[in-house]
């Protein structure tokens, strides 16, 4: 979200029953109060634990007993580390015996769980999206997709030109 944002709803309509944001907060909030306002709902209502970051809905099928979902996670696989067994008199040898370690790894991790319902959150502003037939070869300058766009102060003193539809 680009720093400057602020939403278009006050804080008194666009809240979750039961979890009112503080009263010393602007009436609209930006970016930074938004994310502060989601993560202390979900730690109130202990929602952090069912959050899985990094994930990526595979497939999505509709069965009996709900929609079977099949999840691929990224997950950080612990640095392994190796000790010598090697005792050593001298402080020398003890050095160039020591543990040594590597670096963690990320795998992909397959599952299939079963859910009762499914919301389809499409993040259509999330990468870009380009018409193949929009050439900009003789252009020299920067091209920046609005899902880039995080600061004004990037574009101070810039001439822009404002391509596509909302």
């Amino acid at each position: 979200v680009f720093r400057n944002v602020l939403q278009n709803v006050t804080k008194t309509h666009n809240r979750f029953a039961g979890h009112h944001p503080p009263r010393d907060w602007p009436i609209y909030l930006g970016h930074e109060h938004t994310l502060e306002y989601l993560r202390s709902f979900a730690e109130k209502f202990g929602l952090m634990d069912r959050v899985r970051l990094r994930s990526e809905v595979m497939s999505c099928v509709e069965t009996a007993n709900g929609f079977e979902l099949v999840i691929e996670t990224e997950e950080t696989q612990p640095a392994t580390q190796k000790t010598s067994e090697k005792r050593s008199r001298s402080i020398r040898a003890a050095q160039s015996a020591a543990a040594t370690t590597t670096t963690p790894s990320t795998v992909r991790v397959s599952r299939t769980e079963v859910f009762d319902a499914v919301c389809v959150c499409t993040g259509q502003l999330a990468e870009p999206s380009v018409p193949d037939d929009l050439n900009f070869t003789s252009f020299t300058g920067a091209v920046v997709h609005s899902s880039e766009y995080r600061d004004p102060r990037d574009l101070a003193e810039a001439r822009v030109l404002v391509v596509g539809t909302g």
